[in-house]
């Protein structure tokens, strides 16, 4: 009979398999089982974390003696491995929001992953996402902070998560030095698909009508800092705007007083000194407000 139970045990509990450990898990209920390290093993708890802690480091030496006893063979090539409590919540949800907000601002991108980690623990069963600040820090930096607000009646909890992004953006560099009033060109500059770590100002997507603020050096990326669109209009130049009253469009000819881009409205002066102000419409066309 006592034959038959230690076969019996030894089938449960007896894996003889070899695993490596990673640095980092998520623990639910801050219990540490085996299937924590191995979905296909047991949920047999063999560490358990107090529930006031969500971050927890244990010695690997520790563990790779807890898992022998069960027969599973660890090795770790880290000292200590961290053990963070799993923060229930729309996961999908964050990371879609993130998704679709860096894709609108950099269009020419490709985003790899998104990662993201809540920084403490709280009980969130029957909370909602409320509302997710990102701010423009998302924009800037491969690796940051945001917050999210959850919501449950007219209960509030707020938490923060790091994130990681990773992705590649296509730019315009310059070939060139290109000096400053200088019309940025498919001759002065090139493509290139950069890393995305840090980028303080927004890259201009396309080189159409833009000119250079500023001395600029070869290989710089071009940003709305050091280019600007060229004006349709500069101060001085002779236009032809067009007023409609009465059903009946009247043009004539007149001096532009301030330059502007498209849909900029800037004032004008006829030969007879009769002063307008004017939309932009296209290059050197104005239209009488």
């Amino acid at each position: 009979m006592k034959k038959y139970i230690l076969l019996f045990f030894i089938t449960i509990v007896s894996y003889a398999l070899e695993i490596e450990l990673n640095s980092a898990y998520e623990i639910t209920n801050h219990n540490i089982t085996l299937k924590t390290f191995d979905k296909s093993f047991e949920d047999i708890e063999i560490y358990s974390i107090d529930k006031g802690i969500h971050s927890y480091k244990i010695n690997s030496k520790k563990i790779i003696n807890l898992l022998a006893k069960y027969n599973i063979n660890a090795v770790c090539k880290y000292n200590k491995i961290e053990f963070n409590a799993k923060v229930l919540y729309n996961k999908q949800k964050i990371i879609t929001r993130i998704y679709h907000d860096f894709e609108k601002y950099y269009p020419n991108s490709t985003i790899y992953t998104i990662n993201i980690k809540p920084l403490s623990y709280m009980d969130l069963k029957n909370y909602t996402i409320k509302k997710i600040y990102t701010g423009s820090n998302i924009f800037k930096y491969s690796k940051g902070s945001f917050s999210v607000e959850f919501a449950h009646k007219k209960s509030i909890k707020k938490i923060y998560f790091n994130y990681k992004i990773d992705a590649d953006i296509v730019v315009y560099k310059s070939a060139y030095q290109i000096k400053k009033n200088q019309p940025i060109t498919l001759y002065n500059t090139y493509k290139k698909s950069v890393k995305f770590k840090r980028l303080y100002t927004k890259p201009i997507i396309k080189i159409d009508n833009y000119i250079a603020t500023n001395y600029i050096q070869k290989d710089t990326i071009l940003n709305s800092n050091n280019t600007k669109q060229k004006p349709l209009i500069s101060k001085g130049d002779k236009i032809i705007a067009f007023l409609i009253t009465g059903g009946i469009e009247v043009s004539f000819e007149a001096t532009a007083l301030k330059s502007g881009k498209l849909g900029e409205i800037i004032d004008i002066i006829k030969k007879d000194g009769t002063r307008f102000s004017a939309s932009i419409i296209a290059n050197k066309r104005v239209i009488i407000n």
